[in-house]
């Protein structure tokens, strides 16, 4: 049988299974997007049509598939999985031009990936804005948090460069089930490269200098790797106008015997110099935190893993401010003895400090100078329990039922439900159908900026999903129809001057996705999404009202070319709707991307990476939500770039 173009692409072999299971056991490696209907139609006639038997046809799906344990934390093809899982591979984003985390998140529907007034990174998520913490979602690094929620404020860690990154798993909607407070929005892991010998180093016109390292080896009987990334620049990305220096540093290194995992990881941003007017630091940045793992297998059909991190935050701007660390624990079981289910119990405890933590807020209406919010010597404990069965009812059908009970000693307790079906009525097709909440405790400012603690419950994220797939050997769509209702969202209280649970918003949405191989030498990764979003938030008392910072439209599309084993042509485009908040300016932009890649120059060890980002110099109005209207903040930069890259 022909190996799959796609390997092609990613200058990798890919193994033949002799397997095609009923609920296949790996998934697509290329996920990323889908299309309007015009353009599946438009694909669709132009794709060659694939004579295979069914027996090859059904092995080549089972070489193309993708195992996750994002959304279970049991190993499963993530078409399969309950909740909408979108997988970015980190050689296809390179290959795309994609340089950061943060440039590759709008090929997951429903994305909208914006800046702050610092230029720090951030997400909206299927229609709400958050204008603190990434836009209310958690983020994990290797599967473990690297940021802490309840800062706040917006962490750098988005800015990780993706010559580090070997996948990007992003769960769509709440995953709070299995992952706890602040998987609210959406969950997004960042899953490091750990194979490998590399040194690599790249410029752009924007100032900018970086370098990467990555070694793996093996030490004593220890399997070891170490992957660090630094990046220096006098002209740092901000709004129009405004000049700083910046300097970034990210590493992880891993050790692994047996079933003991030991990881230390960092990542820090430094912003300085701004506005060249000798201020200094406008951000200082630091996040490091320190792992151990242990898995085993206990008998057969059961299997345990325990784990233990210590997390270390501090972060200063110049309005605002946190220091702080938090010893996090947990430990999971997983049964299979008994026929067709697969049972998940879990529990964690995390125990938290604030050292001193400072928030500025918005100016009160009517003018006035607001007084700084100031919390020191605060402490949180959480301990949590969660269990989950997957259960197989047919051949062709499986559910997932699970909860979690958390007690936050500031908060008080809850209880998290999720119910989900996955149906394959045949080889290609399957649907998913899924009820699921998210919750986030109020972050230190919300609960500390009066003279005494507000009395404030958890926010909660209610969504249904419902998604269908199909799937070819060469084609891949994807559909998913959802509905979010955030009851009792935290915002100021006009009434009593403080933070209450006194909001509310709600979205309704569409997510399309489309992944073609054309021939042996074109993909294309495309995604529509249409959102319908209203909320209360700057008027608590009165009706809903259309959500201003986010478009009813949104799309991307990504072509990669392979015309030979050695070279590689990309190209996007990032399509955002009219943004009513962004009045007077422009509230949509189109932005295009174009890279090339020469593999294997110098005894084939050498490769060369060329690329424009924001090709035609698009201006790109970001809007900061504040609880008295929008920051409007005009970006406008078109950045030219290179990249050499040295590997054994």
């Amino acid at each position: 049988m022909t190996p799959p173009s796609v390997s092609a692409l990613l200058g990798k072999p890919l193994t033949v299974s002799n397997r095609s299971p009923r609920f296949p056991d790996r998934l697509l490696q290329h996920r990323a997007a889908f299309a309007c209907v015009a353009l599946a139609a438009v694909c669709l006639a132009c794709a060659p049509r694939v004579h295979a038997s069914d027996d090859d046809e059904a092995e080549l799906l089972a070489v193309l598939k993708q195992e996750t344990e994002l959304a279970t934390k049991t190993r499963m093809n993530s078409d399969f999985v309950p909740g909408i899982v979108a997988i970015l591979e980190g050689d296809r984003l390179r290959a795309l031009g994609a340089r950061t985390v943060w440039d590759a998140l709008p090929y997951v529907p429903g994305v909208l990936a914006v800046r702050d007034r610092t230029g720090t990174p951030s997400v909206d998520v299927r229609g709400v804005p958050f204008p603190f913490n990434s836009g209310s979602i958690q983020i994990l690094l290797n599967g473990s948090p690297i940021w802490r929620e309840s800062a706040g404020l917006n962490g750098s860690v988005l800015y990780m460069p993706m010559a580090q990154v070997e996948r990007i798993e992003f769960i769509r909607g709440p995953g709070s089930v299995l992952y706890g407070d602040y998987a609210f929005m959406g969950l997004v892991n960042i899953v490091t490269r750990k194979q490998g010998n590399e040194v690599a180093a790249g410029v752009d016109s924007h100032g900018a200098r970086d370098a990467s390292m990555l070694y793996s080896g093996k030490v004593a009987g220890w399997e070891t790797s170490v992957n660090l990334a630094g990046q220096t620049s006098d002209d740092a990305i901000l709004p129009i106008g405004g000049s700083a220096d910046d300097k970034r540093f990210s590493g992880v290194a891993t050790a692994k015997y047996g079933g003991l995992t030991l990881q230390a990881q960092t990542f820090d941003r430094h912003v300085y110099n701004f506005a060249k007017s000798g201020v200094s630091p406008a951000r200082s940045e630091t996040n490091w935190s320190g792992e151990a793992r242990y898995a085993a297998e206990l008998m057969p059909g059961l299997s345990g893993e325990l784990r233990a991190q210590y997390l270390y935050n501090n972060v200063t701007t110049s309005a605002n401010g946190f220091k702080g660390d938090e010893i996090l624990s947990g430990a999971d079981l997983r049964w299979t003895g008994w026929t067709r289910q697969t049972w998940l119990f879990g529990a964690a405890y995390s125990d938290a400090n604030i050292d001193r933590a400072m928030f500025l807020p918005p100016p009160p209406p009517g003018g006035g100078a607001p007084q700084p919010v100031t919390t020191t010597d605060k402490h949180r404990s959480v301990a949590s329990l969660y269990a989950q069965d997957q259960v197989e009812l047919t051949d062709a059908l499986r559910g997932t039922l699970g909860a979690r009970y958390d007690n936050n000693s500031e908060v008080g307790d809850r209880v998290t439900p999720r119910a989900a079906l996955v149906w394959q009525p045949g080889e290609h097709h399957v649907f998913k159908l899924q009820y699921a909440e998210g919750f986030r405790a109020p972050t230190f400012f919300e609960l500390y900026s009066g003279p005494q603690r507000n009395p404030l419950d958890f926010e909660v994220n209610r969504t249904e999903e419902f998604n269908y797939v199909y799937q070819r050997p060469q084609l891949t769509l994807r559909a998913t129809l959802f509905r979010t209702r955030l009851p009792n969202m935290v915002f100021v209280d006009l009434a009593h001057r403080r933070f209450g649970n006194v909001a509310n918003a709600k979205a309704d949405g569409a997510e399309f996705e489309l992944s073609q191989q054309i021939g042996s030498e074109l993909r294309i990764d495309a995604n529509l999404t249409y959102v319908n979003a209203h909320d209360n938030r700057d008027l608590p008392l009165l009706a809903e009202e259309q959500v201003a910072e986010v478009p009813h439209w949104m799309g991307n599309v990504g072509l990669l070319w392979n015309p030979t084993r050695d070279w590689v042509a990309g190209a996007h485009w990032n399509h955002v709707g009219n943004r009513s908040g962004a009045s007077p300016e422009r509230g949509n932009y189109d932005l295009v991307d174009l890279s090339l890649t020469r593999r294997a120059l110098l005894l084939r060890a050498l490769d060369l990476e060329l690329g424009v980002s924001n090709l035609f110099d698009k201006r790109v109005v970001q809007l900061d939500p504040g609880p008295f209207g929008d920051l409007k903040l005009p970006y406008q930069s078109r950045i030219y770039w290179t990249r050499l890259a040295y590997h054994w």
